[in-house]
């Protein structure tokens, strides 16, 4: 066989590996930034109501 040849299927795997933890990042960011702010923003309100 030819040395390259094992590339393809090795450079696949890699990159599937860090499409799945690059989506996990980015949808643990597009869940937890709203919750944090509306947290953030309600525990500014009832301060103020104080």
């Amino acid at each position: 066989m030819y040395p390259a040849a094992g590339n393809g299927p090795r450079r696949a795997i890699f990159s599937l590996g860090f499409g799945v933890v690059a989506g996990k990042l980015q949808a643990d960011v597009a869940f937890y930034l709203p919750v944090i702010y509306t947290y953030e923003r309600r525990k500014r309100r009832a301060v103020k109501a104080r």
